[in-house]
């Protein structure tokens, strides 16, 4: 993913895996949330392209010297549109102990989406009205 940040361009990351796969998985037997197997891979994958990306911008980016920074963001994995606060906040906290990268629901990118462009759609109409007032 590639996005303007003034007179720059910044790099950043965002891994998909298919909706299907589980996210978080409970043991009841030691009280704990963990990640299953396919976001684990997919945290992996993404600590290699983060690999990648470190060594390519110590020696700079030839190809495309207009990007001057990088911020590495996100898997999305899953669904969590059918989960409850517990479950939830244990993303959250499984979150929380993670550098570099955050994991997040297809359905938690849809709720951000729709909040930005709200946001977006607000600020455009107040833009109109004072437009329209002066």
């Amino acid at each position: 993913m590639i996005a303007a940040t003034g007179d720059s361009l910044a790099a950043g990351h965002l891994r998909a895996e298919a909706p299907r796969h589980g996210v978080i998985l409970y043991d009841s037997t030691h009280r704990n949330w963990y990640w299953s197997a396919n976001t684990a891979k997919a945290i992996g994958q993404c600590h290699r392209y983060l690999d990648t990306l470190h060594r390519a911008a110590q020696q700079g980016l030839p190809d495309r010297p207009e990007i001057t920074t990088y911020h590495p963001r996100a898997v999305v994995i899953g669904r969590s549109h059918d989960w409850d606060k517990t479950r939830l906040h244990a993303l959250h906290g499984l979150n929380s102990r993670m550098h570099g990268i955050t994991v997040m629901t297809y359905d938690q990118l849809l709720a951000q989406c729709v909040s930005l462009l709200d946001q977006l759609s607000s600020q455009e109409a107040e833009e109109v009205a004072d437009d329209l007032s002066a």
